[in-house]
């Protein structure tokens, strides 16, 4: 359960657990953009997959402040595949929010189990986190 941190490139672990989820598969995308100058831009991210027969929560609606935005959506494997290519080129959409980073991301990928994984529940794969550099 030690983090992989990976500071230039797309993990591969995470591409590889991605695919492996399957079409059926979605993952609940949640991020915290801020707006510094002007400008909007990413804090962090996660990605949290769901099993094909485990019902999908809901998306919590958008909540958006003077300077900050809270986003939360659905995505498929495919869209979420596409999310983190994207990310780490620097770009990111988010709604109506389009991203463009001058600095790579950061990576982080974790795999975390469910809470009743000692009662037989599989073990998804990881979280993916890309954070701003500080």
């Amino acid at each position: 359960m030690n983090p992989d941190y990976t500071l230039d490139a797309l993990p591969t672990e995470l591409v590889e657990y991605i695919e492996r989820a399957g079409e059926a598969s979605r993952f609940r995308r949640r991020a915290v953009l801020t707006n510094g100058n002007g400008k909007w831009e990413l804090r962090c991210c996660t990605v949290e997959w769901f099993f094909c027969d485990e019902e999908m929560p809901s998306a919590a609606s958008t909540h958006q402040y003077e300077k900050a935005v809270l986003y939360e959506d659905v995505l498929s494997e495919r869209q979420c595949l596409e999310f983190v290519t994207e990310l780490s080129k620097g770009i990111a959409q988010f709604g109506d929010y389009r991203l463009k980073r001058e600095a790579p991301p950061q990576w982080i990928t974790q795999i975390v189990p469910f809470n009743n994984a000692p009662m037989g529940g599989q073990i998804p794969p990881p979280v993916g986190t890309s954070k701003s550099p500080t």
